[in-house]
């Protein structure tokens, strides 16, 4: 299983001009869609993916145990994991700050026929 998780994102080829058609050119019926991915909004599979990985590092972290540091001339010592120290993690209140460049690169070409787009309303916090 990957650790991580990758967001790929396509393109779609662009139909034909449909404005200006000549009489042998096929007219294709697409709307274009804006998407854009959330966090929040995750499938079934996604979560499940999340809590395994989770038991994993835990497990990792477990087992590497934790080793005592000098912190420095103060004299404090504390307790430090070099897994938890190597391990990146996001704030979602940041999240919002890395959008798409623009709307028009977001932008995915669909069917009228295919199923509607998922829609999941988040309210952006002030940023940091």
């Amino acid at each position: 299983m990957q650790l991580f998780f990758y967001i790929l994102k396509y393109r779609k080829i662009h139909p034909p001009n449909t404005e200006n058609n000549d009489w042998n050119t096929p007219r294709v019926d697409v709307l274009i869609k804006v998407d854009r991915w959330v966090p929040e909004m995750l499938s079934d599979e996604h979560e499940r993916q999340r809590v395994e990985i989770s038991k994993i590092l835990l497990h990792r972290c477990q087992q590497e145990g934790y080793e005592t540091v000098d912190g420095g001339p103060g004299g404090d010592y504390r307790a430090r994991n070099k897994l938890l120290e190597n391990l990146i993690t996001g704030d979602e209140t940041l999240l919002h700050l890395s959008t798409p460049g623009t709307k028009r690169d977001s932008m995915t070409w669909k069917h009228p026929s295919s199923p509607a787009i998922k829609k999941f309303k988040v309210q952006q916090p002030a940023t940091k």
